[in-house]
């Protein structure tokens, strides 16, 4: 980003070798979840929600994944994942230790071919789809 684009959550540049611009999104969210969720529970969540943000903004046009990142925070530790896209597998690791009710969940999306307002359209779509399949409430963090 540019000096003048520092604290907004998308952004747009052309891509060099292939004239497609490269658009992003990121956010932090609050996750309060109707029930315990163990850390087996919370890679699952991770793992859908990565997979519904690549399939739809495959199917929106997108010519292609920069990545797509969640960093995921519990009480008892933590949990990454991402990926460059499905042929390539999500990686995972993390520490959660116990059962967790409420979780802090920063999202990344980078992706080619797509405006910043269709990532920005998808990734928030994907985590509202991916909410009511595992019934919890999100809430945005705003900006300090």
């Amino acid at each position: 980003m540019a000096d003048g684009d520092k604290g907004k959550p998308f952004h747009e540049a052309p891509h060099e070798d292939e004239g497609l611009s490269i658009s992003g999104y990121g956010s932090t969210f609050v996750l309060r979840l109707s029930k315990p969720f163990s850390l087996d529970e919370i890679k699952v969540l991770a793992a859908d929600l990565i997979k519904s943000i690549e399939d739809t903004l495959m199917r929106s046009g997108a010519k292609g994944i920069g990545h797509i990142k969640i960093h995921i925070r519990g009480r008892s530790g933590y949990l990454r994942a991402d990926t460059i896209g499905s042929k390539y597998g999500i990686y995972m690791d993390g520490t959660i230790s116990e059962l967790e009710e409420s979780l802090q969940m920063t999202i990344n999306t980078i992706a080619l071919g797509s405006s910043k307002e269709d990532v920005h359209r998808v990734t928030m779509g994907s985590l509202e789809d991916t909410a009511k399949r595992f019934n919890f409430m999100v809430d945005e963090v705003k900006p300090q």
